[in-house]
């Protein structure tokens, strides 16, 4: 993503043509959600991309959620979940 601009409390960057994101600073928290989640449109092509880069997958065997292939269903859509190098969930959803 190219970065677009950075102050003391936030930094942003252009995703795609007409998006960007922007994080915000803040000193390091344990959470047990997900904290971002980026929208696909071919999931299975995206955990396959990923798991290739050496991404490792959460995978749920009981409870609300139950991944199979690392996706799970949700409603009409569908998630799959991560964790980046500092513990951070975050999350792929298409639908």
């Amino acid at each position: 993503m190219p970065f677009l601009w950075e102050t003391p409390v936030a930094v942003r960057f252009r995703c795609g043509e007409v998006s960007e994101l922007s994080t915000f600073q803040r000193p390091p928290i344990v959470t047990e959600h997900t904290l971002a989640h980026f929208e696909v449109t071919d999931i299975e092509a995206a955990v396959h991309d990923l798991e290739a880069k050496g991404v490792t997958f959460i995978d749920y065997a009981q409870g609300p959620l139950m991944t199979t292939g690392h996706i799970a269903q949700l409603g009409p859509a569908r998630g799959a979940w991560f964790r980046d190098p500092d513990g951070n969930t975050l999350g792929l959803r298409q639908g």
